[in-house]
């Protein structure tokens, strides 16, 4: 079992807004004060496993106290009918069940204390906390050895089994990437606060009691993880998983120890069935999961979760997966985007490249168009032969090309997945789809009485007389060529007609633009570069697309 969303209704500052988790870890950045705690609170405040059934190794309890993540004040706290909703997902039994939550001041023990109550759905009757084991660490784990006043090594390292010993020196050697040997870990309570034991480690030329921050951070870390593998262990059958939140999980760690960290519990999630949900302000730790959740589905359960609270704007707003690019922007507040991160684009000629330019004008600034010409074939053998570095590219191609052609190639990408390759509209080359436009005009049209008014003299007549099959380029033998020198010699007559079929082909036009968007993210997504974000308008045609998804 796990949660797979939190839905906010009304509380603090959140209005309306659904958090997506992953089945295994999610991680959530933003500014300070966007609710990042106010998340991690309502998630551990779902369950609790009796001390009867299990203990974990450094707690009391598989509980996460409401009391030691939030603190509540009478004046902005209200009374809260419908506050919001955990979903839960099983992988066994698909059907969800939902924990929904209420909050209310009531009298205790000669004041007045805020409660938020749990009312079980779905096959749960009462109110309550769910049986289910969580665990929180905040950052009361990184009181600092050196200013205690007092420590006292206690006997739980002692208890540990070889294996348990073994399985957390080894994984703190792998994350801290440490080369001394150590074979020993002591287990130690500071006089100043009962809410934390120090986990260090001691070599042969240091012990505990010189151990950084960031060793005491992860020792900790790693004995709450052994805490749930053990449990799992004890339960056997019974084991439905659990959740753990941690409050900057990358707090006291350097930039490699950081990611190799996240490694680390992604792999110890995936093999336990625990649920882990971290917070971070770690540029370098976003970049690196960012790199987990490029591929994600926007509907689906994924195995990790990006999410970025903001209040940029005024309101929280919840961003799910977003690039890289965008998330430096926020935490930095800055904007603009560096023409160096805009995505190249292949095509297969200059007229290509003429109608290209004209189609997405609005979104020049998100593409550079390369002045280098390649037959399709190249193009997609480019893509099928190296797939890791061409796919960063997207490839316009003529409309000529038959969907079997594209898909010949495609298959020899499988099992990937191809969101780059596009064509233009109208099923042929640029240059036919023009030609046949014009020759197509009847006497009426728009265009051929804007051209009489203008005295440009554009006439069915004088336009035929001068085709691609007329006496002007008869020297060459091949249609294509015809079409490619009447394209150059006629670029003017093109120019003013080009807004005519645009006119008369919107439908189409429209089509071909929605998917150079849907090309573009589905690039930008894998290469950390903002995506466009736009909204279908009323009579958008959105549902059809060509990008021959396998």
């Amino acid at each position: 079992m796990f949660i797979s969303e939190l839905y906010i209704q009304r509380f603090r500052l959140f209005r309306g807004n659904t958090i997506k988790l992953g089945r295994y870890i999610t991680a959530i950045s933003g500014f300070n004060a966007t609710g990042k705690s106010t998340v991690l609170g309502l998630l551990g405040h779902c369950g609790e496993l009796k001390p009867s059934k299990g203990r974990p190794l450094l707690h009391g309890a598989f509980k996460a106290e409401l009391g030691e993540i939030l603190k509540f004040s009478e004046p902005y706290d209200e009374r809260i009918a419908d506050l919001g909703r955990i979903t839960f997902a099983d992988s066994v039994t698909p059907a969800p069940s939902q924990l929904l939550y209420r909050a209310f001041w009531q009298k205790y023990r000669g004041g007045r204390r805020y409660r938020i109550i749990p009312k079980r759905t779905a096959g749960w009757a009462s109110s309550g906390k769910i049986e289910w084991p969580t665990l929180y660490l905040g950052l009361g784990r990184l009181y600092p050895l050196g200013e205690s006043l007092k420590i006292d090594k206690t006997n739980l390292s002692a208890k540990l089994s070889e294996e348990g010993t073994k399985y957390i020196i080894d994984n703190a050697r792998y994350v801290l990437n440490i080369t001394e040997d150590s074979d020993d870990f002591t287990v130690a309570a500071i006089s100043e606060t009962n809410k934390k034991k120090v986990v260090g480690f001691n070599t042969a030329t240091y012990d505990y009691l010189s151990n950084s921050a960031g060793q005491d951070n992860l020792g900790q870390l790693l004995m709450s993880i052994l805490s749930f593998r053990k449990l799992r262990t004890r339960l056997g059958a019974d084991w439905r998983g659990g959740l753990l939140v941690v409050d900057e999980l990358d707090a006291a760690l350097h930039p490699l120890a950081q990611n190799k960290l996240v490694d680390f519990i992604y792999r110890e999630a995936d093999e336990i069935g625990l649920q882990i949900v971290f917070t971070t302000h770690s540029l370098g730790l976003l970049e690196h999961i960012c790199t987990k959740t490029r591929y994600n589905s926007d509907t689906g359960i994924n195995n990790c979760e990006l999410v970025t609270l903001t209040n940029a704007n005024g309101p929280v707003e919840v961003t799910q997966n977003p690039s890289f690019d965008s998330i430096h922007k926020e935490l930095m507040a800055t904007y603009c985007i560096p023409a160096s991160r805009r995505i190249s684009v292949f095509s297969e000629d200059g007229e290509a490249r003429f109608f290209i330019r004209k189609l997405l004008e609005s979104y020049s600034a998100r593409f550079k168009l390369l002045e280098v010409s390649f037959g399709r074939n190249e193009l997609l053998k480019m893509l099928a032969d190296d797939f890791t570095s061409f796919s960063q590219y997207i490839y316009i191609l003529d409309g000529d090309l038959t969907d079997e052609d594209i898909t010949a190639y495609v298959k020899k990408l499988a099992p990937r997945k191809v969101g780059c390759i596009l064509k233009l509209p109208g099923g042929k080359r640029p240059e036919q789809v023009i030609w046949e436009y014009l020759d197509q005009l009847p006497h009426d049209h728009r265009f051929l009485l804007w051209s009489s008014s203008r005295d440009t003299g554009y006439t069915k007549r004088s336009i035929i007389e001068h085709g691609p099959f007329s006496d002007d380029f008869g020297r060459l033998d091949k249609a294509r060529d015809k079409f490619k020198e009447w394209f150059k010699t006629n670029v003017q007559l093109i120019e003013d007609v080009y807004p005519f079929w645009v006119d008369d082909n919107k439908e189409s036009i429209l089509e071909f633009v929605n998917d150079f968007i849907e090309a573009h993210n589905w690039v930008a997504k894998r290469s950390f570069i903002p995506i466009i974000r736009s909204e279908p308008q009323e009579g958008e045609v959105a549902s059809c697309r060509r990008h021959y998804l396998l």
